[in-house]
């Protein structure tokens, strides 16, 4: 059933659209199971994410798959790239003298308009921001 695309704005099927792409959140996964998401709130239990968090009411295939090569240019430049400048590395950041500006810059904008646009509980859209911050800390480990 078509329904209004909020990043291009026409009426087309909707996708199951990761907030933040499977391809980024890899270096995450353990191979003893899946992420789980935690809460400050006590009275919230862990929950297993396989996937990471996704909205099915933001994007249609196209946009969607539009984020992809963007995405992609950014998980090999943060868990590829990075990593080969780790004896480089000053006060636990790597300085990489060469990377797309525009596409990184692109895939990050992706991830906040597709935050932006999500209508996630607050709970789910804080599961979010914890997997960002995780992602920092594994940056500077």
């Amino acid at each position: 059933m078509p329904q209004l695309c909020r990043f291009c704005g026409f009426e087309k099927p909707l996708v199951k659209a990761h907030i933040i792409a499977k391809c980024l959140l890899k270096p995450l996964m353990s191979p003893v199971g899946p992420l789980r998401s935690i809460s400050k709130d006590v009275s919230t239990f862990p929950n297993r994410r396989h996937t990471g968090v996704y909205d099915r009411q933001i994007l249609c295939a196209e946009c969607d798959s539009s984020f992809s090569p963007w995405e992609e240019y950014t998980a090999k430049l943060l868990c590829q790239t990075a990593p080969a400048y780790y004896k480089t590395a000053r006060d636990g950041f790597y300085i990489i003298p060469e990377y797309d500006y525009a596409k990184l810059k692109l895939c990050l904008l992706s991830i906040l308009c597709q935050n932006l646009y999500s209508a996630l509980s607050h709970n789910d859209m804080n599961r979010v921001r914890c997997i960002i911050s995780a992602c920092l800390v594994l940056l500077r480990s």
